[in-house]
This record gives structure tokens, C-alpha cells and sequence, in this order.
């Protein structure tokens, strides 16, 4: 529940709706728990092997937060830095989230990581850089991997979330509610380490995401808090 509203996200984890954007027009089916589900994150790991849509997604996700909260370990071998797609909203595009599903999932993590021993004052950025990043609607191309430049990184195309300031919906689809997945008639697909296209757009304006230095020691504890976010879902 976020805000009184129930908050599903599992089906765009489990396959259940055609959501994911693997490069083409319309969202396909991906399961992102092909590899062990909850089992394998209890123990510390993202996946019981490492070709599988789960550990791609899994790596990825705390590898992208490691570096949008400038985690000391980052970059590490004990800690890659994050490879993946560069426009969150990209990836997004086809999942049409609402706000209570956004918040619902920026505050499951903010509390696995606590429940996982991080501390509170390190939890803040959690809440804000992610809040900044993928809370407003046609928010302009921004840096979060200092490698990849500037993309598009808001996931909120519903008309219910708040339009940005400095606002430009250059290169933004308009979202509908995405398709439940069938067992005939149903593109699926696998998840490779990038999707054709740039995913960037044009921009007068772009910024850099810069968050405090106390979400810097937060390190691979975020390991462990991803570990507990998904074992909620499951």
C-alpha cells in the first residue's frame, strides 16, 4: 500500500504484461525472475547463475544506484560500475507507472536498505535523487553516469504526475496502460546488456544529478537492501 492505494509491481517483473521495451515499437514480456526468484537474493546474490534475465536485472539495478548515490565501493572490483541502458525513460516507456507505484517502490527500497543496517542519514539521497530523477513528467535530458552524457531519465509519462520545471516532452510517447501477456500471441524476449537507439533527446536545457556525500559510504549494503525489496515482491 503507498498512500492508501494498493501497489502491485510484480507483474512487470513476472512477465504478466507487456511492458518492457527490448528496442522495438511496443512493450514485450521479459521475466525478471528467471533465475531463483526470491531464494538466491537471501543469500546475498542477485541470481543462482549469471546468464539469466534476473541477474542482468539485478546487477544492473544496484550497479545504476550505486552510481546515482556516488557509492565509495563503485568502480570496484568488488563493485562494477554500472554498463546499462542510459535513459531510464527508455526503459520505462512501456510500463505507463503511476505515482503510487513510483513512491510505493522508492520507499520499499529506502526501507530494505534500513532493515539491512544502512544508516538513516545515508537513506535521504535514496529518497531525493530518485524523487528528482523519475518523479516529474517531461523532465529534461539529465547526467546520472557521467559516461553516457545526458538522457531522458523520467519514467513518469501518466498525466498524473507534476509536469517539470524547464519542461520538454521532445521524444516522449504519451503512455497507455500496457497489455496483459498471453500464452499465445505474445512477444517475449530475453534481456541483452543494451537496446538499439540512443534513447537521448534534443534539449535546451540538461542538468547533472549531484547528490550529498553522505549517501557515499552506503557502499555494497545496497546489495543486501535490493535483496530485501525483491523478496517483498515475490
Amino acid at each position: 500500500m503507498y498512500n492508501g492505494v494498493e501497489a502491485n509491481l510484480l507483474p512487470y517483473f513476472n512477465g504478466a504484461l507487456l511492458s518492457s521495451n527490448r528496442g522495438g515499437s511496443k512493450g514485450v514480456s521479459v521475466n525478471f525472475l528467471d533465475d531463483g526468484r526470491a531464494a538466491p537474493l537471501m543469500m546475498n546474490k542477485p541470481s543462482n547463475t549469471t546468464n539469466s534475465n534476473q541477474y542482468l536485472l539485478l546487477t544492473h539495478l544496484y550497479e545504476y544506484f550505486g552510481m546515482l548515490l556516488q557509492c565509495s565501493k563503485q568502480g570496484s572490483s568488488a563493485y562494477a560500475a554500472y554498463s546499462g541502458f542510459g535513459s531510464m525513460y527508455e526503459v520505462h516507456k512501456f510500463m505507463n507507472l503511476e505515482p503510487n507505484e513510483v513512491g510505493y517502490f522508492i520507499i520499499q527500497v529506502a526501507d530494505a536498505a534500513l532493515s539491512f543496517g544502512v544508516a538513516a542519514e545515508d537513506l535521504e539521497p535514496v529518497g531525493k535523487a530518485p524523487n528528482m530523477l523519475f518523479g516529474y513528467r517531461c523532465a529534461p535530458p539529465m547526467t546520472v553516469i557521467p559516461g553516457q552524457g545526458a538522457q531522458l531519465q523520467s519514467i513518469c509519462s501518466s498525466e498524473e504526475f507534476p509536469v517539470a520545471p524547464n519542461s520538454t516532452c521532445a521524444g516522449v510517447v504519451n503512455g497507455t496502460e500496457p497489455m496483459n501477456a498471453t500464452s499465445t500471441g505474445t512477444a517475449s524476449a530475453t534481456v541483452t546488456a543494451t537496446m538499439s537507439g540512443s534513447g537521448s533527446a534534443s534539449s535546451p536545457t540538461s542538468t547533472t544529478v549531484v547528490v550529498g556525500s553522505g549517501a557515499r559510504v552506503v557502499g555494497m549494503s545496497l546489495v543486501a537492501a535490493f535483496a530485501g525489496l525483491f523478496a517483498l515482491f515475490l
